[in-house]
């Protein structure tokens, strides 16, 4: 029973790393695009 709460915990932990990263994936590149937007802004 203990051990099943343990996997459990660890599942958990790997995927809130999982959507840890993929949420720092999207926000670089939301950083990207605007800085891309801007300089496309200045450019004009």
């Amino acid at each position: 029973m203990l051990a099943l709460d343990l996997v459990k915990q660890l599942l958990l932990l790997l995927v809130m790393v999982r959507l840890g990263k993929l949420a720092l994936y999207l926000d670089l590149e939301g950083m990207l695009w605007t800085l891309e937007l801007d300089l496309l802004l200045v450019d004009q």
